[in-house]
């Protein structure tokens, strides 16, 4: 990973916001006082190019679509077409805002002037492009039909969209794109004789279904998996802890958490077998937290930020065992910290790990590390002839994903790897 991408941004105010990835590409936006712009890079200074948008703010949600990105701004929805003018979709429908793709499909929330905001899909086609059935149904007052879309999240299965609402009724709907194939397939406050208060927390997308778990006060954490059977899901697993689980991610066959069991908050490991649900291992010893933050899977192997007591904050990665988990790199030695993050898998096959970190020298840089967690972290070191304390901040993506840079980056920088390992 050497060189350092740049480009003539416009002036405008703040950092990049990443929006998403999908075919080896980053979506990131700026934003200033009166407008936004939308960019995109493959990693490559001649791949990274801001995108046509109409005039103004308000991107209400994006979507990767094949190569292209569907967005909704200024009360309609619009498909990326390259260097050329974005194209309008789908006539009068008013966006209520963007689900998620799944099977070749994307799912949306619109409003075509008669039925209020609904469950929508499309397949990139007039003809494709239909409304599945009621989702947000909107409530009837004085004023007539107003706008209702519910708190949920949205899980890609392997078969099926998954949808989980955690205030308004705890139910599990999917929908495989047709009225007759959407539905509830789990309702939580039915699931069981456990106290009530518990709310869906996050799910991810396991072997044939999906894994997900709940948090109550009373309940502590449960682990469920849906399943194809009249229930809808069943319990695999429970930790006994006072506060929610935070990043649920999965990684190879395992999902992975973080927990506070009262030892400290650490990084948790479930294989979706029932009771499968364990501690990985116990970073910072004691009843003091490592925290792990940023979990991404890169291959069979979960990388996270972690703080040992020992080290500041660093990256670590683990196989879902107690000897397979440890510190990649000591980048900003001793105590202090290298502020890892951006964490992003890039290389198809030949997967690494993208971050920026800080090793106290130089700023924050983007590094890599092998997939497998062994080895060194290389870091690309740019330095300029010229600087200048003025600069903005300008957007260095070398991998699809975008890190902030602030130290007067010129056209005249030149790059040389250097490296670090654990100790």
């Amino acid at each position: 990973m050497h060189g350092c991408l740049r480009s003539s941004w416009s002036p405008i105010s703040g950092p990049p916001t990443l929006l998403v990835e999908a075919e080896g590409r980053a979506y990131f936006l700026f934003r200033g006082f009166n407008r936004e712009e939308l960019w995109t890079s493959d990693g490559t200074e001649r791949g990274t190019v801001q995108l046509p948008t109409p005039v103004g703010v308000g991107l209400q949600g994006v979507a990767a679509f094949g190569r292209e990105l569907l967005f909704a701004q200024n009360g309609a929805f619009w498909l990326t077409r390259g260097d050329r003018p974005p194209l309008r979709l789908f006539g009068r429908l008013f966006p209520c805002g963007i689900v998620a793709s799944q099977g070749g499909r994307l799912y949306f929330a619109a409003d075509d002037g008669l039925h209020g905001c609904e469950l929508w899909r499309t397949d990139g086609t007039a003809a494709g492009t239909a409304r599945v059935r009621s989702l947000f149904p909107a409530p009837v007052s004085i004023f007539g039909a107003v706008y209702y879309v519910p708190d949920f999240f949205a899980v890609a299965g392997e078969r099926a969209l998954a949808f989980f609402f955690p205030y308004d009724g705890s139910e599990i709907w999917t929908t495989d794109g047709t009225e007759e194939g959407t539905g509830k397939i789990f309702d939580l406050d039915e699931a069981d004789d456990e106290a009530s208060g518990r709310l869906f927390d996050a799910g991810v997308p396991f072997a044939e279904g999906i894994l997900f778990t709940t948090w109550g006060p009373q309940t502590g954490i449960q682990i469920w998996r849906t399943d194809p059977t009249p229930a809808g899901a069943h319990l695999v697993g429970r930790v006994d802890v006072d506060s929610p689980p935070r990043s649920l991610t999965r990684s190879g066959d395992l999902a992975y958490f973080s927990a506070d069991d009262g030892a400290g908050r650490e990084l948790w490991v479930a294989d979706g077998t029932l009771f499968g649900a364990r501690r990985v291992k116990d970073i910072a010893p004691g009843c003091a937290s490592s925290s792990p933050l940023e979990l991404t899977s890169v291959g069979d192997r979960l990388f996270f930020t972690a703080a040992d007591g020992v080290h500041g904050r660093e990256l670590w990665s683990t196989d879902g065992t107690a000897e397979g988990t440890a510190m990649v790199a000591d980048i900003s030695p001793g105590r202090a910290t290298s502020f890892p993050q951006h964490l992003a898998a890039i290389g198809g096959r030949a997967a690494r790990l993208a971050f920026s970190a800080n090793d106290g020298l130089h700023g924050l840089e983007p590094w890599t590390v092998q997939a497998d967690g062994v080895g060194t972290a290389l870091r690309s070191q740019c330095r300029t002839r010229t600087s200048s304390a003025l600069s903005r901040p300008r957007p260095s993506t070398r991998t699809g994903r975008t890190w902030g840079r602030g130290s007067g980056i010129s056209p005249a920088a030149t790059c040389a790897a250097t490296s670090r390992s654990a100790p």
